[in-house]
């Protein structure tokens, strides 16, 4: 919990932080080994917040995005891709992948 700790000193300041604060000391307690997931799902949140697209997956969604999307829909899937890197990273290749077929 002092890594939970030292992420709310830190200065979180996303929608829903004061909830995921709630949720993640019920993970802790219940569900100990997706604590360290849940946690960064919450740091990443907070980069997301600040305007820190400098992970590895968020600068390949803004690259595919610079290249000049235009499929129906593409506004959403972005916002998927967003919540996939957040939520589910491990999904976030094979969303990105379907968006370029999208595209193609």
């Amino acid at each position: 919990l002092r890594a939970l700790d030292a992420l709310v000193a830190s200065g979180l300041s996303y929608p829903g932080w004061e909830a995921d604060v709630k949720e993640a000391e019920t993970t802790h307690v219940n569900y100990p080994t997706s604590f360290d997931r849940f946690l960064s799902g919450m740091q990443k949140k907070q980069a997301l917040q600040q305007g820190d697209r400098s992970h590895e997956q968020l600068r390949a969604l803004d690259a595919l995005v610079a290249s000049g999307l235009t499929y129906p829909g593409w506004e959403a899937d972005v916002k998927e891709a967003e919540t996939n890197h957040v939520v589910y990273p491990s999904l976030f290749d094979r969303f990105l992948l379907e968006m370029q077929k999208k595209q193609a």
